[in-house]
This record gives structure tokens, C-alpha cells and sequence, in this order.
């Protein structure tokens, strides 16, 4: 990882922020690092984006099938 892309993720990991992910490309200033920017992102919405996607869906039907 290169140096920018480490700040921004302290920066935005003090603040508590989900978001931080997205925001590395905005730091990528080779390909490379666009190419492990896109990667992080991927990763985070496997890792944390599909369970949440999931235990919503989950909560949702178990709303409509209770009423």
C-alpha cells in the first residue's frame, strides 16, 4: 500500500467512518495503486457490504412474516 493511500485510511479510521474505503481511489496516483485501491474496495464489499446486504434481507422478511 502506498503511503497516500495509508494516510487517507488513518484519517478517515479516526473518524469512525465506513466510507474510507471508497475514498482511496481519489488518492491513487498510478495505475498500480487505482488497480489496489479497486481491490480494497472489492474486499470491503465482500467482507462487510454482503452481510449487511444479507442480515437486512433477513430482518426483512422475518418483519413480513410476522405480520
Amino acid at each position: 500500500m502506498s503511503i497516500p493511500v495509508k494516510a487517507v485510511l488513518q484519517n478517515r479510521a479516526l473518524q469512525c467512518s465506513f466510507t474510507s474505503v471508497f475514498h482511496i481511489k481519489k488518492t491513487a496516483n498510478t495505475a498500480k495503486a487505482f488497480q489496489e485501491a479497486k481491490e480494497v474496495e472489492s474486499i470491503f464489499l465482500r467482507a462487510v457490504g454482503a452481510p449487511m446486504a444479507f442480515m437486512g434481507f433477513v430482518g426483512g422478511v422475518s418483519f413480513l412474516l410476522k405480520n
